[in-house]
């Protein structure tokens, strides 16, 4: 009957912790579009180094215009825990997006101040 039990046990409570699949850092690196807090799209070209470090240039379309606001985009990956940041050349001020790795193609993200939500997609 223990034995019954136990395997009862892990099959509710361990199977999904032996089934969540862990993601190599290098799998993070390629093209995201996610949703800025001002709106539009955000599309970002990630870098991964061997240690997590992420590099990367972002595009945002400027809205009725054939214009680009180029952010730079840098973070760390641990797991599947995502920090980007993204700012622009000309302005201090830098967006934080803290992440989950749900899925090999979608990031789940909120803002640093927790004011905005947005899932980053896997373009290619």
């Amino acid at each position: 009957m223990r034995y019954l039990v136990l395997a009862g046990f892990l099959t509710i409570f361990g199977l999904p912790v032996a089934l969540a699949e862990e993601y190599n850092p290098s799998e993070l690196a390629g093209k995201w579009e996610g949703t800025p807090p001002l709106g539009g799209k955000l599309t970002i070209d990630i870098e991964v180094s061997p240690n997590g470090e992420i590099k990367g240039r972002g595009r945002i379309p400027e809205k009725g215009s054939r214009v680009f606001s180029v952010p730079n985009v840098e973070g760390k990956v641990e797991g599947r825990k995502v920090n980007i940041d993204y700012w622009f050349p000309k302005d201090s001020a830098t967006v934080r997006f803290v992440c989950d790795w749900v899925e090999k193609n979608v990031l789940d993200c909120i803002t640093r101040n927790k004011k905005h939500e947005t899932k980053f997609k896997r373009l290619d």
